[in-house]
């Protein structure tokens, strides 16, 4: 169960619906098309967002590598542990009372079947992952996908993807960490 604390919440929450973060997948930040521009057009993932608000914050900072892939350095420790670029750095999330991934939980304590960087990067399903998500969420989440099976095109498949976006991670948050 989170014990992220209700300030932090509040203002990650806030900066999800803002309209100021172009969401991405993949990665907690991915550079835009001029990486000599802060923020330029640079993508972040939900919890690459809550990375920048710490950032802010003075408790870490963006750090750009040779392969133009961003990390968040969590400054307070400066550890291995402390950097990161798919999730949370782990010193960083254990400090905010949350796991690397954004795990949900209802009010039972019982996790939820997705993390919120499962929810960002449109996660595949199967089938008793849908009904679940049906249940908790609604159906809004949930994307049906036939697509070809084979090098032919004759034989197709149907998945579901979920792919949630920020004011839906936001909802989110806000009911179940």
């Amino acid at each position: 169960m989170s014990k992220l604390d209700p300030e932090i919440k509040a203002q990650w929450i806030n900066a999800l619906r803002s309209g100021d973060y172009d969401q991405g997948q993949g990665r907690l930040r991915k550079p835009g098309s001029d990486i000599h521009d802060e923020l330029s057009d640079d993508k972040f993932c939900c919890l690459g967002v809550l990375c920048d608000l710490q950032e802010k914050a003075g408790k870490g900072y963006w750090k750009l590598g040779g392969a133009g892939k961003y990390s968040f350095v969590y400054s307070p420790t400066e550890t291995r542990r402390s950097e990161a670029s798919d999730f949370l750095p782990y010193h960083l999330a254990k400090d905010l009372g949350i796991d690397e991934n954004g795990k949900l939980y209802d009010n039972h304590a019982n996790r939820l079947p997705f993390d919120l960087s499962e929810l960002n990067d449109t996660a595949a399903l199967d089938d008793n992952q849908v009904a679940d998500l049906k249940e908790i969420f609604g159906e809004e989440l949930i994307t049906k996908r036939t697509k070809s099976a084979g090098w032919n095109d004759e034989e197709t498949v149907t998945d579901y993807r979920i792919g949630a976006n920020f004011d839906q991670i936001a909802d989110l948050i806000e009911r179940y960490l």
